[in-house]
Order: C-alpha cells, then sequence, then structure tokens
C-alpha cells in the first residue's frame, strides 16, 4: 500500500530563537547600513529586510516604508501579495475588492525592496522564477509561539528564558516539499534566486557547515550593495522534532482498517462483527474534534 494516497506527512520541529542575538546582529548591521548608504537605518528597519516583515506582521512588500499596524492586522492584505509581478486585485463573493484599503505593492522583480534573501522570499518564492516552479513545493505550515516574549526594552539582554517556534508543516512528500526547501533554497547562496553574484543564504534558519552571508540592497546602486557575514552560531536552533504520517479521516474509516483487519494474523483472531467494530471505532475517531490555528508567511 502507497501510504501517500491515503494522508499526508507532518513535520514538526521545535526550534528555539535566541531572541537578543539576533537583535545585537541587527544593531549592528543597521549601525554599519546607516554608514554605507548615509541615511539613518534602525534595527528593526534592517530587521524587516531579514525577514521580510515589519515587526507587526505587515509585509515590507506592502509597506516598504514603514511598519503598518492596521495592514498586520488586515488578513485580507496581509499575505496578499507578489514578488516579480503586479498582484491582481481579487474580489470576493459579496462584491468588495480585497485590500483596497491599502495602496497595492509594487512588483520588486530586482529585489530592491523585499532582498531575494529575505526569509519569506527564500522559503516561498511565490510568483519568482525558480527551477522546478514553486506550487509543488509549498506547504501547510503553522507555527505556534512558546515561552513569553521577550521584553522589547530589553531586547539585546539574554534573560536566560527558553523561548522560539513549535513549528508544523503538511506536505505529500517531504523529500520534495519540506526537505528540498531547507537543503536547497535555506542553504545555498544562490537558490532560489540565481544571480551574480549571490544573495547569500537564509539568515533565520539556515545551518550551513562553514561561512553563511547576506546580501543586502542599501539603495538603488547595485554596486553598493552590502555583503555581510552571518554568525558562526545561528539564532534557531532545533532542540527537537521528527516525521510523521497523518491518515485522512476517509483512509481511518476505510482502507487502513480494512488492511489491518485482512492482516492473516487478524483474520484468524477476529470475526466479521469484530472487524466491523474496530471500523466504526475508527470513524468515531476521525470525526472527533479538531481544532487549526492560521498563519502567514
Amino acid at each position: 500500500m502507497a501510504e501517500e494516497r491515503f494522508g499526508s506527512y507532518l513535520v514538526y520541529r521545535r526550534l528555539q530563537q535566541k531572541v537578543h542575538l539576533f537583535w545585537r546582529f541587527c544593531e549592528k548591521g543597521a549601525q554599519k547600513a546607516s554608514v554605507a548608504s548615509g541615511q539613518p537605518i534602525t534595527r528593526e528597519s534592517f530587521a524587516s529586510r531579514l525577514v521580510g516583515r515589519r515587526p507587526s506582521g505587515a509585509p515590507v512588500m506592502r509597506a516598504p516604508a514603514t511598519d503598518d499596524t492596521q495592514l498586520a492586522d488586515d488578513d485580507l492584505s496581509n499575505n496578499n501579495f507578489r514578488f516579480s509581478n503586479p498582484t491582481p486585485v481579487v474580489t470576493l463573493k459579496d462584491g468588495t475588492k480585497a485590500s483596497s484599503a491599502f495602496p497595492p505593492p509594487i512588483a520588486d522583480p530586482n529585489g530592491r525592496t523585499c532582498p531575494f534573501v529575505v526569509h519569506i522570499r527564500k522559503v516561498n518564492p511565490r510568483d519568482d522564477p525558480t527551477d522546478g516552479g514553486t506550487l509543488n513545493r509549498l506547504m501547510l505550515r503553522r507555527g505556534i509561539p512558546y515561552g513569553p516574549p521577550q521584553d522589547r526594552a530589553k531586547l539585546l539582554e539574554d534573560d536566560g528564558i527558553d523561548r522560539g517556534l513549535l513549528f508544523m508543516a503538511y506536505q505529500g512528500a517531504i523529500a520534495d516539499q519540506f526537505q528540498f526547501v531547507t537543503h536547497t533554497w535555506v542553504n545555498q547562496a544562490d537558490a532560489p534566486h540565481h544571480g551574480d553574484p549571490e544573495t547569500g543564504h537564509d539568515p533565520l534558519i539556515s545551518q550551513k557547515v562553514g561561512a553563511r552571508f547576506i546580501r543586502l540592497p542599501i539603495d538603488g546602486d547595485v554596486d553598493r550593495d552590502q555583503q555581510i557575514d552571518l554568525p558562526e552560531d545561528p539564532w534557531v536552533v532545533m532542540t527537537g522534532g521528527g516525521y510523521f504520517f497523518t491518515p485522512s479521516v476517509s483512509a481511518l474509516a476505510g482502507p487502513l482498517t480494512d488492511e489491518i483487519s485482512s492482516s492473516p494474523r487478524r483474520r484468524r483472531s477476529r470475526t466479521g462483527g469484530q472487524r466491523q467494530a474496530a471500523r466504526q471505532s475508527a470513524q468515531r475517531r476521525a470525526a472527533g474534534p479538531r481544532n487549526t490555528r492560521g498563519a502567514r508567511r
């Protein structure tokens, strides 16, 4: 039996986040970028160009100059953007146009607004051209924070508290989706965007052995782009995880129960009534309460 016909694969990761080290890097990076550009650059602005979103969650593609908390809170707009091409206007069933309350994102095919190396463009290039396309690499991802948020007045201090993210992703093939994205797009300096010079490694989750770097624009002149070395010790550290198979409701109610029941040992030990009871039990479990939480990237 091919299990993938009857469910999805779940990847789970417990990701510890060293928040103070990330912000120390952003503090120094912002100072260097300010000197190179001749313009003041805050650590929050510098951090946004590593993540691809402002501290509120507003995407840099739609909030290129400053943070926008209203945009961040609008679920019809905070994830409605493309990178390389104009973002189409989406009309909802009730006739309203999504994202009409905010200026539309401006296409960024050269990676000047949202650099190619930023986390959200590395792991989900959206409409950017890639080898093999993007759609077959997509996953259903959810991130649940654990631990208390760090005091924003003490971001540069190590408070000794364990905090981070519980990451989960559903997909049809781990090798073609999660592993490909993390091993190839995240850990290679010339992927998924192929450029000369290379744009660098994912600043948040890359785990390449050896030197890692990012290349960030500071203005419209490509020759003035800044190449910055990433620290040897990453800010995000995996402390646990696993790969799991999650059967579908229909599989629990049918094929998987039939497979178990039809094994030689089961055939000898179970009567027809027992097999029917087992199937009904699987159906009841499959119909149990479920809870989902949303996230964006």
